[in-house]
């Protein structure tokens, strides 16, 4: 009798427990199924709107054209002239060609005027082998200038020239650096003294600078 007593209240609490759970459960089917109406009223609404027609695209003509072939002719290559002959060529002109005078004394002069006076005719005295021609100055040649140098010179042992000065120039400052450069490439035979060169010293000269007329 207790036994079935038992059952009867074991079952009856576990149909209380099946209807909490059914009310537990009533509000999310509510908001569930609310959820499913508001859903299908917005597919509703959607379905009733008209739909924008979207104009076709248009694509731009394109055509397309035959390439042209052109052809081009090959020009005839005209044969070379033949140069003309060339033009003489023109000899330079050398204004070193001008006249320059060397006045060379017969009996050269030393510094020592005595001694030198006293020298005779056909002494044992330097006799000069090579004597360069100076330039003619370019702006004396310009300005046709004409003039001299006296210069005085030492004739060394070996024949070549040595401690030059000049002693005189008409007009001076134009001839004097010509002249000097033109005595300092001269060469001597040496005075000999019992056949042996020795020094000699107190050479002098005029050299003249005229343009030939």
């Amino acid at each position: 009798m207790k036994t079935q007593q038992l059952s009867i209240a074991s079952v009856g609490t576990e149909i209380g427990f099946g209807y909490t759970r059914i009310l537990q459960g009533l509000p999310l089917a509510a908001l569930v199924t609310a959820a499913l109406l508001i859903l299908m009223e917005r597919l509703i609404f959607l379905a009733d709107m008209p739909i924008d027609e979207t104009p076709p695209l248009k694509f731009p003509n394109v055509h397309w054209e035959q390439p042209v072939t052109e052809t081009f002719k090959a020009e005839k290559i005209q044969k070379p002239i033949k140069p003309l002959d060339p033009p003489p060529k023109l000899q330079p002109q050398d204004h070193r060609g001008d006249k320059v005078q060397i006045s060379i004394p017969s009996i050269p002069v030393r510094v020592d005027q005595t001694h030198a006076i006293n020298a005779g005719f056909g002494a044992n005295l330097p006799i000069a082998q090579f004597l360069v021609q100076p330039r003619y100055p370019a702006n004396a040649l310009r300005k046709g200038l004409e003039g001299f140098v006296d210069v005085q010179f030492d004739v060394t042992e070996i024949g070549t020239t040595d401690n030059i000065t000049v002693l005189g120039a008409q007009p001076q400052g134009v001839f004097e650096k010509a002249a000097v450069a033109a005595v300092a490439r001269w060469k001597y035979q040496p005075k000999k003294i019992d056949d042996k060169p020795v020094r000699f010293e107190g050479l002098s000269n005029r050299i003249r600078f005229e343009m030939q007329k």
